[in-house]
């Protein structure tokens, strides 16, 4: 699915991506692809992501410097804790918004 698709009504999807070493044979029902590189705003999120997604772009909007780049997808990074009594949650969270010069 699309992660941005157009028109209402259509659903709003996720992806789930992988890093993989070079040369790894990719089964026919994945897709391998490279993303993009450039700046990303970042933030640590609590166990809400939605409300860390609307702190993220909210600081984002009243930034002097930079804006949101539509055209790159936005990501989230889900990183095990093998050890989440000590911080209580079992990942660690990133997300990061796509960012450009104003």
């Amino acid at each position: 699915m699309k992660p941005m698709p157009s028109g209402e009504g259509n659903p709003y999807g996720y992806g789930f991506c992988a890093s993989i070493p070079e040369g790894l044979t990719i089964p026919e029902y994945l897709k391998e692809m490279v993303l993009p590189g450039g700046l990303y705003a970042v933030i640590e999120s609590t166990d809400d992501i939605e409300v860390s997604w609307k702190i993220l772009m909210k600081q984002l909007l009243s930034h002097d410097k930079y804006k949101s780049d539509s055209s790159r997808l936005c990501l989230e990074e889900h990183i095990r804790n093998d050890n989440p009594e000590r911080c209580g949650n079992e990942y660690s969270l990133r997300l990061m918004e796509p960012v450009k010069l104003k």
